[in-house]
């Protein structure tokens, strides 16, 4: 039997093997980051007090001056699930880096498999099936989310999950033919649950999928809408006593000032898909020029995409939309669900391509899957246009660029923004722009050609530090340090490192400050950053006072403002070699401030 199922799907075996090398090795070389380590230390505290909680008697987690947890210092600002996954792994594996990224990088190998199980439903094609999973396998982002110890690997997980049993739902030729209406409602309750499991994993994204879900049913499939429509239902009410209690009496700010327009965000939103995850405009140039060439040639214009693949520009279209209503910030990560659509629209571009040229179909998903060629190439365009115009002194039609504006004629925008999501200057972006090839770079990575400061920080706090010595930290990564070490992170709640003055009105619990403070000559460990965040002390000049007391060491690794990030926009793949160094200082022990 299992020889026979092996030889059946040895495709997909294959597929799966390659998979877990890219995913599960060297999967704790480097250490976690902020993000990360906030993740796992919350989930750390799941094991003592049995639910997320900010504050454990010794730190406090907050990325937000304390508007991410209630009065009960639970964290109300993110789903769950992802703490309490983090939380079972740590306590069977224990506290280390690995404990923390297996069960999310496990969720997404398993991810791939749902992938082709509903690749398999929608074209009914074994080999379309396992092209899906392999294009899912070698999707840079993919890899890089699910080794991350955040909700990334939940989302993409329960996404496909949830669409694989709407596809089933809404197929009702297979209901006729098995004439099973056990077998229906056990598929609308599974579909129930997982909507709810994605809701617990992050609410955008449960928003987004439930959303997407019915507007393609509109659209396409109004023959299942009622069905599917009460499932789905019935899995976000799966979530609504969570939602209850996160905003009922939360005392924390539930919403933000957004300062950009939507056109303005949206336009933010299209060119990072365009730059970082699918370069889906040189792509419709070469559709459009294909239809006008068949229609010239009186020849029949097939369809672009199957039926069912068309959940997939809905699902990526609403997620923009909502991203752009309701997101402060425009990041990568709020474009999960362009993520899982990638590897089916690579499928339907193979499929398209090859009746017009193998050769062709071949070369443009090579350098889609590892390079960011195609998605550079409206800029390289530009900036050919642009710098052509500055060579002839056409000032009208270079303005936009010389003078650093965030557009040109307000259509085409950098992909990079600015904190509160509007738009980034435009020429900073295509004098730094160049040809990555990242699946060469991701094996770079995994192969440990990168180093954080985070290792540095922690390995000398390992080795010099004693129990129960406080640590200042002037950059934004305090969670790491909370991670990897019995030592006390202070004034990290204070009111003089608020972030975002314009994120939120209020900030509540910053009434709870003296739970992080200690007077200046109590302070063992000192980090220093050139980011914006100042040093906190009593006395403002307290470090020229006394820096006789501090030993001072310097870093190794250079000064960054987070030490990754799995969004390649930021994301380092190798050890970053330019730049300022930081300086970590002891105050020497038995000397008397």
């Amino acid at each position: 039997m299992v020889l026979g199922l092996i030889r059946k799907h040895y495709g997909l075996i294959l597929i799966l093997i390659f998979a877990a090398f890219l995913i599960f090795i060297n999967l704790d070389d480097n250490y976690l980051w902020k993000d990360e380590a906030y993740t796992a230390e919350v989930g750390s505290n799941v094991l003592t007090f049995g639910y997320p909680r900010a504050w454990n008697g010794r730190n406090i987690m907050t990325g937000s001056a304390g508007n991410d947890f209630n009065s009960s210092f639970a964290i109300v600002n993110q789903g769950w699930l992802q703490f309490y996954i983090g939380a079972l792994s740590i306590k069977f594996l224990g506290k280390s880096t690995f404990a923390a990224r297996l069960p999310f990088a496990l969720f997404g190998w398993l991810t791939i498999i749902v992938i082709w199980l509903l690749a398999k439903k929608i074209y009914e094609k074994k080999s379309l099936a396992n092209l899906t999973a392999l294009y899912c396998t070698c999707y840079v982002p993919f890899l890089l989310y699910v080794r991350q110890v955040r909700y990334y690997s939940l989302v993409f997980f329960f996404t496909a999950l949830a669409t694989l049993f709407l596809m089933y739902i809404l197929d009702n030729d297979q209901y006729q033919v098995e004439n099973s209406k056990k077998r229906v409602g056990l598929t609308a309750r599974m579909m129930s649950l997982a909507v709810g499991l994605l809701f617990y994993a992050n609410h955008l994204f449960g928003l987004v999928w439930c959303t997407a879900s019915f507007f393609f049913m509109l659209l396409y499939h109004r023959k299942g809408i009622k069905k599917a429509t009460i499932s789905i239902f019935a899995g976000a009410l799966l979530w609504l006593p969570w939602f209850l209690y996160a905003n009922i009496n939360s005392q924390i700010q539930s919403g933000y000032a957004i300062s950009s327009n939507f056109s303005t965000r949206m336009i933010i939103i299209l060119w990072k898909i365009q730059a970082y995850f699918f370069p889906f405009i040189p792509l419709i140039f070469m559709l459009v020029l294909n239809r006008i060439y068949l229609f010239l040639k009186n020849k029949p214009l097939p369809r672009v995409l199957a039926d069912k693949s068309q959940f997939f520009l809905v699902l990526i279209v609403v997620n923009a939309i909502v991203v752009s209503a309701v997101e402060f910030f425009i990041i990568n990560h709020y474009l999960l669900s362009v993520v899982i659509a990638v590897p089916f629209l690579l499928t339907e571009l193979t499929a398209w391509l090859r009746k017009n040229s193998k050769g062709l179909a071949l070369v443009i998903v090579f350098f889609i899957i590892t390079s960011n060629i195609l998605n550079m190439l409206p800029y390289f365009v530009l900036k050919r246009e642009l710098d052509l115009n500055k060579a002839k002194g056409s000032i009208s039609s270079y303005m936009s660029y010389n003078e650093q504006l965030p557009t040109v004629y307000n259509l085409i925008a950098s992909p990079v923004t600015e904190g509160d999501a509007s738009l980034g200057p435009l020429k900073n972006f295509l004098d730094s722009m160049g040809v990555r090839w990242y699946l060469y770079e991701y094996f770079q990575e995994l192969s440990g050609e990168y180093d954080s400061p985070n290792k540095e920080i922690v390995r000398i706090l390992q080795e010099k530090s004693v129990p129960g010595e406080t640590v200042l930290i002037q950059g934004i990564e305090e969670e790491p340090v909370m991670f990897y070490t019995n030592l006390r992170v202070v004034n990290n709640l204070s009111p003089k490192i608020r972030p975002w003055n314009n994120y939120y009105d209020q900030y509540p619990n910053l009434k709870y400050s003296y739970l992080t403070y200690v007077p200046d000559e109590e302070i063992d460990w000192i980090i220093t950053s050139k980011g914006d965040r100042p040093l906190v002390f009593d006395d403002p000049q307290y470090l020229e006072k006394h820096m006789e007391y501090f030993t001072v060491i310097e870093s190794e690794t250079m000064d960054i403002p987070l030490s990754n990030s799995a969004d390649l926009d930021y994301h380092k793949f190798k050890t970053v070699q330019d730049g300022e160094k930081f300086y970590i200082l002891h105050r020497k022990r038995g000397g008397d401030l």
